[in-house]
């Protein structure tokens, strides 16, 4: 599918909350429970290891008929090293890396801040000179700036609810004013710590993540909606991508023009969340260890 103009624009107002949030959520839901390292681990294996291996090989061995053993194996190889559901093995090493900088700041929220942030820093530096490509283990140590403002926000949430509403709604305004005056520096990848001028971006991230933990509450279906999403979001982050595929047989991407092509990225992209949303909540509901039992 091609990029057009509209496309690359989408992402630069989208890119700077849609990965983030993922792991900005994982931070503000992230509780170190009794039991220790032993505890952290073994709800580490259930909650994401067996969803990643089940949902990440499973297509692959239901397309194998069709596909063929040499196809199996690369995508299997893929999976397993990250090159595919990228966000599965990163996911992984940065709740261990986020963990242990948790416990070596003992509550105390300046160090943790200070940790989380040489952390990036010195992710952006591996992945410049990209060391620790495997595993994504170098865009682990970048997102951890996401992890802490998920946890720091949960922190002191209560003495920002009295005006988070307002708040909120000025923080969008000042998110979308800043991202049209400076657009295209607001441009950036998170799975590839690509940013095209990281003050801005991450300025972006800030604002926007804000907002949206500002306002998700005062809407009149939270926390249903956040609810069904979050025990889900490793199952619809993993089965979107088939979800999608009708969309390539059903819409020529290549030859239509660009409002069409906007508009059929729309419909799909609310196709492939039903669909992906409905497969969750089944697998909730009868198989609750596919989906990592995560609340």
């Amino acid at each position: 599918m091609p990029c057009a103009p509209w496309c690359a624009t989408f992402s630069a107002f989208a890119n700077p909350v849609k990965m983030p949030l993922f792991f900005a959520l994982s931070g503000y839901l992230f509780k170190i429970k009794p039991g220790g390292d032993l505890t952290f681990f073994k709800n580490l294996f259930s909650g994401i290891v067996v969803p990643w291996f089940f949902l990440g090989v499973l297509p692959i061995a239901l397309s194998f008929p069709i596909n063929g053993m040499e196809h199996a194996m690369s995508s299997l190889i893929r999976v397993l090293t990250g090159k595919e559901l990228w966000f599965m093995p990163c996911f992984m090493v940065s709740e261990t890396i986020f963990y242990y900088l948790l416990k070596w700041s003992k509550g105390k929220t300046t160090l943790l801040m200070s940790f989380c942030i040489i952390a990036s820093l010195l992710g952006h530096v591996l992945k410049y000179n990209k060391i620790f490509d495997f595993f994504l283990v170098n865009i682990a140590f970048t997102v951890q700036m996401y992890f802490m403002f998920g946890y720091v926000f949960r922190k002191y949430e209560s003495l920002i609810k009295p005006k988070a509403a307002k708040v909120g709604i000025v923080l969008i305004i000042a998110y979308f004013l800043v991202g049209i005056v400076l657009f295209p520096l607001s441009r950036m990848d998170v799975h590839h710590a690509h940013y095209h001028f990281m003050p801005v971006g991450l300025f972006m991230s800030f604002v926007g993540l804000s907002a949206l933990f500002m306002l998700a509450p005062r809407l009149s279906s939270y926390p249903k909606w956040i609810s069904i999403v979050g025990r889900n979001t490793l199952v619809i982050y993993m089965l979107e991508r088939y979800a999608i595929m009708p969309a390539e047989l059903l819409f020529d991407f290549h030859h239509n023009p660009y409002w069409m092509i906007f508009l059929a990225t729309l419909l799909f992209m609310v196709w492939a969340c039903m669909v992906s949303i409905a497969i969750s909540w089944v697998l909730h509901r009868y198989a609750p260890w596919v989906t990592g039992g995560r609340h």
